[in-house]
């Protein structure tokens, strides 16, 4: 016997409509939809020339919009954003749109009326006034010289120097800068490359020396010295006599300490001049500022002190006492006490290269690095 089937009751007591069919039949894959003919024409707008009716709608329609940009081009004759660019520019180059902005690849240009008007006007046909086609109707392209530049006049020739004449430089200025770069002899390099190389060293030495010496002639300060009358010694000329002779902004700079008790003294200047440091040969050390008069600090070591020197900054200075070096604050406290370096005489310090140099009775010359702290040579004197 055949199954039952259970038949569907409406909830009110009635029969159940029967379902309905779905479209299409039952399972398997669906129909691809088909496109219209205005959608593919839309999808197959891949053209890499101009056809005729194209190329007449954009003279027609494209030069009567009030602002023309690629995209709009693009969207209405259906073409490529390339092709669009070419028409744009094919229209700019005849006088009938006037370009206002050019940024990257956006270039918005506003139809030119007064051009489009006389064109109108013309007798001349359309045809006439257009450039030579290819033979599929692509408008002709300017032909491409060789060695023409696309960058901008300012990248692509040099602005002429306002002072062309150069300053001849004296020669023996140059050969007192000289280093030895005259002593360079390329040719006796044993290959091609090593004279290549020793030519252009030699080259760039000599403008170097050329460009210093040229660069000094604008420097027309002096270092101070003194120049004394025949038969006279500069050991006769004292400081009273040397403030009578100078103008009077440097008179007013002269100054006078009376320091009979501690002395002989020994003193050190910072690199910019500002700050003095002394240091007496039983023991006292003192810092001031010599302008405001201004003292720092004032200590006296119960030491013999050989000499004195100030690091880089103006916080920190160095001082030879009888056995070893000492290096102090302006406040006068001692930060450091380098017993390496015994028995120090004379004190210099290379601000370029962070070094102090110290000169012993031992005949030993020390090389202290001050940013690390270490020694770095001790030659035998």
């Amino acid at each position: 016997m055949p199954p039952k089937t259970s038949k569907k009751t409406d909830p009110k007591g009635g029969k159940a409509a029967p379902a309905k069919k779905k479209e299409g039949g039952g399972g398997g894959k669906a129909k691809k939809k088909k496109w219209s003919k205005g959608k593919v024409r839309d999808k197959l707008s891949n053209m890499v020339l101009f056809d005729q009716a194209t190329y007449d709608k954009l003279y027609k329609e494209i030069i009567s919009v009030k602002l023309i940009t690629p995209s709009v081009v693009s969207e209405r004759l259906k073409v490529r954003a390339s092709l669009a660019k070419a028409g744009l520019d094919e229209l700019h180059q005849k006088g009938l749109i006037k370009c206002v902005v050019k940024h990257g690849s956006q270039l918005k240009m506003p139809p030119d009326t007064a051009a489009l008007a006389s064109n109108k006007n013309s007798d001349r046909k359309p045809s006439q006034n257009r450039p030579k086609r290819a033979p599929d109707g692509h408008p002709g392209k300017k032909p491409w010289k060789k060695g023409k530049s696309r960058r901008p006049s300012a990248f692509r020739a040099r602005r002429s120097d306002a002072f062309p004449k150069t300053v001849e430089v004296p020669a023996e200025r140059l050969r007192e800068l000289d280093t030895g770069a005259s002593l360079l002899q390329p040719a006796r390099a044993k290959t091609k490359e090593g004279k290549q190389r020793l030519a252009k060293r030699k080259t760039r030495f000599i403008e170097r020396i050329e460009r210093t010496a040229r660069a000094e002639l604008l420097n027309h300060q002096q270092t101070g010295f003194l120049e004394p009358d025949e038969g006279m010694s500069t050991q006769s000329i004292h400081q009273a006599d040397i403030c009578e002779a100078v103008d009077i902004a440097s008179a007013t700079k002269h100054f006078e300490l009376d320091l009979p008790r501690f002395g002989p003294y020994r003193f050190n200047y910072t690199a910019n001049g500002r700050h003095i440091l002394l240091g007496g040969r039983k023991g006292h050390v003192s810092a001031f500022d010599w302008m405001t008069k201004d003292l720092k600090s004032e200590v006296n070591v119960m030491e013999s002190v050989r000499d004195v020197q100030w690091l880089h900054v103006d916080t920190l200075f160095a001082v030879a006492q009888k056995r070893w070096l000492r290096i102090y604050d302006t406040a006068g406290t001692e930060l450091h006490c380098l017993k390496a370096l015994f028995d120090i005489k004379r004190l210099e310090f290379l601000t370029r290269h962070l070094l102090l140099v110290a000169a012993s009775n031992t005949t030993f010359l020390h090389w202290l690095d001050v940013s690390v702290g270490k020694i770095r040579l001790m030659p035998l004197c």
